[in-house]
Order: structure tokens, then C-alpha cells, then sequence
């Protein structure tokens, strides 16, 4: 520690202590040698350019889809929509009456909106169980908030962008949380009813594909073939208990993840600043 420090800390400073010159930017001290001080801007910079990169652009990406999808909406209000929506409310024993709409720029039903709540539907013609059930899966992402829980995961990738297991954490939550929702939606059925609800997957599925649909980050099918693989096997089996597994180890990984990258941080910071002193008085 510097001589500098041991004053203005209020002790005597020991007799091997170095004196290494700081200067005071708005309460904080920053050591007096310009080129040391670029280098720690320069990381600073690069963390700080990766997580706009993996948060701020990809949010106003989402947001600017979201807009555009949007513009091409128009409300499905018609009386059927409104008998399926009471029927959900009172299954699901929420007040909440979110708007649906019906959008020609979308491939893929999904919900959005924090305070203010949608339902996105496509021009694809949809009636009965299947209306119903994607319905539901939708009203009960909305319910349970998770288009905020995705938000936070988007927020915590973007502050952790350099560490390859964020990723592989955040693909598992946003595939959990589609697979909490089918087992709401799955609760009481049976083999069949499984049955037709992969069916019903799958279909949309393919409908999403197709060409001149704007592209939104949430919706009820994955791009990846390997998490509709997993879906489809979880709907037919359904296994609650594994899912209810990995949302469980994700969470102690998370709870374990931040106090470790924490305390990393602070070890090479301490580094970083130790070999600055270091260059600063010429050893």
C-alpha cells in the first residue's frame, strides 16, 4: 500500500512504504501515470463495449422486432377469444385480462410487454384445443412475469458476456421456462392429448419458418433442433420432476456463479492495480 494511502487513511505510514503519487477525479484516486491509467480504461472499455453488444443492441434489436410486429397487429376480440380467455382466468385464478392480437409479421405466437401485456398470434388459422392450449401457454408466461425474468437473464449475459457458462445458464432458463408452461397447460392430460400437443408443436414450428417474418427473441417455438427435440420428449413423457431438476441446479449455479465471478474480479483487479504500482515506481 502507498504512503499516500496510509495518510489519508489516518495512520503513520511504516518506514518501507513507498510513496507513489495519485491524483483525485471526483472522489476517485487514479495513480498520476497517464499510459498505466489508458491500459485500465482500456479494459474497462472492452467490458463495457461487450456488454452493450450482448445486452443494449440485442434489446433495442428486440424492442425495434417488437415495434415492427406491432405496427402489423390488429386485436382478435372476437367471441370465442373472449369465452377461451374467462375459461383461462378461472383456471388459472388470475384477474388479468391481457389483449390478444393477430400480426401478419410474426411466424410464432409469444407474449410481451411488462406492464402492459400482449398475446402476438399469426395470420395462421388456429381454432379449438390448439387455440386453447397455446392460448393458455401464453397467458401463463404472462402470469407468472416471466418476459421480466428474461429481461434480468438478458441484463446478467450482458454483464457477464465473457464467460462461456452464461450462456449455456441462460439457453436453460428460457428452455425450462417453456417447459414449465407445457406442463401447466399438460396438467391433467393423457397420452393422447400429449399426443396432439407435440403435434400442435411441431406445426407451428414449421410455420415459423417461413420466410418474411420479423424475427422476436421469445415465442412458443426454438429455432434449435436440439430444444425442440427435448420439448417434444418432455411433452410425451412428462417429466416434471426433471425439469423441476434443472431449474433447481440452474438456481444453485447462479447462486454459487455470482460471489465466485465477484471474488475473481476482485483478485485480478488487485493484480492489475498491484503491477501498476509496480510500473509506477519503476521496479
Amino acid at each position: 500500500i502507498s504512503r499516500t494511502c496510509w495518510e489519508m487513511m489516518g495512520y503513520q505510514p511504516p518506514d518501507r512504504a513507498e510513496k507513489v503519487d495519485f491524483l483525485d477525479y471526483f472522489g476517485i484516486l487514479v495513480i498520476s501515470e497517464h499510459s498505466l491509467n489508458v491500459a485500465r480504461v482500456a479494459v474497462f472499455a472492452v467490458w463495457l463495449a461487450g456488454a452493450a453488444a450482448f445486452f443494449i443492441f440485442r434489446l433495442a434489436y428486440e424492442m425495434r422486432a417488437l415495434g415492427t410486429i406491432k405496427k402489423h397487429s390488429k386485436e382478435w376480440d372476437t367471441e370465442t377469444i373472449r369465452k377461451m380467455r374467462r375459461r383461462i382466468m378461472m383456471e388459472t385464478g388470475t384477474k388479468k385480462q391481457i389483449r390478444i392480437y393477430k400480426s401478419s409479421m410474426t411466424g410464432t405466437p409469444f407474449s410481451a410487454g411488462i406492464i402492459h401485456q400482449a398475446i402476438y398470434f399469426p395470420q395462421t388459422e388456429l381454432c379449438g384445443d390448439d387455440l386453447y392450449r397455446i392460448l393458455k401457454h401464453e397467458y401463463i408466461h404472462c402470469i407468472r412475469n416471466d418476459i421480466l425474468y428474461r429481461l434480468f437473464m438478458m441484463m446478467i449475459r450482458g454483464i457477464h458476456w465473457y464467460h462461456p457458462l452464461i450462456y449455456f445458464f441462460e439457453r436453460e432458463f428460457f428452455h425450462c421456462s417453456e417447459l414449465a408452461c407445457d406442463e401447466e397447460v399438460l396438467k391433467e392430460a393423457d397420452t393422447q392429448e400429449r399426443y396432439c400437443y407435440a403435434q400442435l408443436v411441431l406445426s407451428m414450428l414449421e410455420a415459423g419458418m417461413e420466410e418474411g417474418q420479423t424475427v422476436y427473441g421469445a415465442g412458443f417455438i426454438s429455432s434449435s433442433e436440439a430444444e425442440m427435440k427435448r420439448r417434444i420428449l418432455h411433452i410425451m413423457k412428462g417429466r416434471k420432476k426433471a425439469a423441476r431438476a434443472v431449474i433447481l441446479a440452474g438456481m444453485i449455479f447462479f447462486a454459487l456463479f455470482c460471489p465466485v465471478s465477484t471474488f475473481a474480479a476482485s483478485r485480478a483487479v488487485a493484480a492489475f492495480g498491484s503491477h501498476i504500482v509496480k510500473a509506477a515506481k519503476g521496479t
